[in-house]
């Protein structure tokens, strides 16, 4: 049984432990997305607001660096997203952290916060929120068929696949994709589709001589 996820008092913000939250397995076919992705940035920043995003990405950050958990010093966090230095009940960092834990991107466990660090893609009530521009962007970027930019796609990949060979971040890859003026569905399948495809042109082994 589950235990009940209680949010501390206010002033027990003020430092926080913070843990990776492994959740529950996802079917196969789900798809998640890097906090500073650009499907982060563009769908999921009108959902959450500015605050709460900008929060899920400094704590990606803070797991590249730690990513078996970190202690979260509330006060300087805020300060560092422009929320101010106060840590109390309707504090702008309290209720920014609220905000995650309302669209069950955190949750608290005890004391401790357990953060996801990949968001899920938006749910079908979650869209009917974006603009009408976004609700068909989403739709686009989201059509995994994409007849039309099959070939483009294919070459996004292989160049993304020698970049994540780099060692460059999924993140970053769909960046510099963008740079080289792939759009953004383009780049966020091509970026799947390199890091789940196998390697491609491997030199297969020779057939031993009888």
């Amino acid at each position: 049984m589950t235990v009940a996820a209680l949010a501390p008092p206010p002033h027990r913000y003020a430092r926080l432990g913070v843990l990776p939250w492994i959740a529950e397995a996802t079917p196969t076919d789900a798809v998640d997305h890097d906090p500073r992705s650009g499907y982060v940035e563009t769908f999921w920043l009108p959902v959450l607001g500015p605050s709460t995003t900008l929060l899920v990405r400094r704590l990606a950050e803070r797991f590249d660096a730690s990513p078996d958990g970190f202690e979260l010093d509330s006060a300087t966090m805020g300060v560092e997203l422009g929320l101010g230095s106060k840590v109390s009940g309707r504090s702008g960092i309290v209720r920014t952290i609220d905000r995650c834990i309302t669209f069950k991107l955190a949750e608290f466990r005890g004391e401790i916060l357990h953060v996801r660090r990949q968001l899920p893609t938006l749910s079908v009530r979650q869209t009917r929120k974006l603009s009408p521009r976004l609700r068909e962007l989403h739709s686009g970027w989201l059509d995994a068929a994409m007849p039309q930019q099959h070939a483009v796609v294919l070459r996004a990949s292989h160049v993304a696949r020698s970049l994540l060979a780099l060692g460059e971040s999924p993140a970053a890859v769909e960046h510099q994709l963008q740079q080289w003026n792939f759009t953004p569905p383009v780049t966020w399948h091509a970026v799947r589709q390199a890091a789940t495809a196998p390697p491609q042109n491997q030199p297969q082994p020779k057939a031993a001589s009888s």
